[in-house]
């Protein structure tokens, strides 16, 4: 990156350095009054720290689970980053959290236990994880038998419905 127009003295601020080490070079023409220099200096940007949170509600076959990851750092503050997704050894790849939340629909799961794995995909951050468990339970029954009183004689009728709770209707 470059950074020009600043006076002498003078004071270059550069924002969004990624972690890791550099090199900056810092020079000046030479004028009326200064003959023109250049100076190098090595620095590094360190990892920032990342607390990560996963959570998931259990869910009914047939339903769509909602994986909901969080993000924060030392302040607390909400942040930009990534994390790379497993539910049960599956990997759902890197997940983008913008502004300390992500959100990932997955369907199609199958009545059991399912654990899910965040791991930081970020090189700006310092490694961190987070776990969660939730359980996808098998549907309710569908089928609602009412059988109303009868008496000696007359016919025996019973209704049969379904219950459409249970279909997400």
């Amino acid at each position: 990156r470059s950074v020009s127009g600043f006076g002498m003295p003078g004071t270059a601020v550069i924002e969004n350095i990624n972690a890791g080490d550099h090199i900056a070079l810092v020079s000046y023409d030479t004028n009326d009054k200064f003959h023109g220099d250049a100076k190098d200096f090595n620095f590094t940007i360190a990892k920032a720290n990342v607390t990560l949170s996963v959570l998931a509600n259990d869910i009914v076959e047939g339903e769509t689970a909602i994986i909901e990851i969080f993000a924060v750092n030392d302040d607390l503050e909400n942040i930009n980053t990534t994390v790379v997704l497993t539910i049960n050894d599956k990997a759902y790849g890197e997940v983008t959290i913008t502004n300390g939340t992500a959100q990932v629909p997955v369907a199609d799961l199958e009545q059991g236990k399912y654990n899910v794995n965040i791991v930081t995909a970020d090189d700006n951050y310092n490694f961190a994880s987070a776990s969660w468990s939730f359980y996808v339970k098998h549907a309710t029954s569908l089928v609602v038998i009412t059988e109303p009183e009868h008496e000696y004689g007359t016919p025996v009728v019973i209704d049969v419905k379904l219950n459409a709770t249970s279909l997400n209707l």
